[in-house]
């Protein structure tokens, strides 16, 4: 929804990246609801990497024109991903016993879940301040005063 405002309030090129953004988020939300991860052995796999790869360069093409603060957080946000991606790939260690049940494995579910919960939603907070941003920035245009002198305010007697 955020990436939705920013593409009405940005100009130039901006407005499609934001709305490919928009697009793309959508996707990732339908593929997690359904729960074809960024796996490459699963059907859709390929095709979510894809996604969050397209995502990936949309948001960094957005934050080149974005506040200091957005690009800070969008960076952030990539850190955190990147930190839940690694918790995914705990279980291809040798000294980690991904059995189901044990309170190792759940804590790694936990941790990937937690991460990956923070790290999009930082992604929104960054595309709603920098829209919030724009609306603050928005310019009106005025006529120019005229030159002429200012009418009587007397009144007729």
């Amino acid at each position: 929804m955020g990436a939705t405002v920013l593409a009405m309030r940005m100009t130039d090129r901006r407005p499609l990246a934001a709305a490919a953004a928009a697009c793309l988020l959508a996707a990732l939300t339908v593929a997690d609801l359904m729960h074809d991860g960024a796996h490459p052995f699963r059907r859709a796999g390929p095709l979510v990497i894809a996604i969050v790869l397209a995502t990936a360069a949309v948001l960094a093409f957005i934050a080149v024109a974005a506040s200091h603060r957005t690009r800070v957080t969008l960076v952030v946000a990539a850190a955190v991903l990147g930190g839940s991606f690694l918790a995914a790939g705990l279980d291809r260690l040798e000294w980690f016993d991904p059995n189901p049940g044990e309170p190792i494995t759940e804590y790694r579910v936990v941790a990937k879940e937690g991460l990956e919960l923070l790290g999009w939603s930082l992604v929104a907070l960054a595309l709603w301040g920098e829209a919030f941003r724009r609306r603050a920035t928005v310019t009106v245009p005025t006529v120019t005063a005229s030159r002429a002198p200012a009418a009587s305010r007397r009144r007729a007697a």
